[in-house]
């Protein structure tokens, strides 16, 4: 199941970047990789998904943490690269 989210959300990636830049795509992402993990760790998904509970709630906030992480580093990326071209 994860080779199959890990595949759709690389399409999904490819057809984003046609239309948007490299920042906003992978803004997209993180923001679908985000409420995925969210939903999943709301509605104990990610329970009954691993043999374990424990694992699957772990996995689910690991994921959750890294969109959020990875959402405010191109954050920060955009903000610098729009200082960089006003100069």
């Amino acid at each position: 199941m994860l080779i199959v989210v890990i595949l759709g959300l690389a399409i999904l990636y490819a057809g984003l970047r046609t239309h948007y830049s490299v920042g906003i795509s992978q803004i997209w992402i993180a923001g679908i990789l985000f409420w995925l993990s969210f939903l999943g760790l709301i509605t104990t998904i990610s329970d009954n998904l691993f043999w374990d509970a424990d694992t699957g709630i772990f996995l689910a906030v690991m994921v959750w943490f890294e969109s959020i992480i990875w959402m405010v580093i191109l954050g920060i990326r955009v903000i610098v690269l729009k200082i960089k071209n006003r100069r």
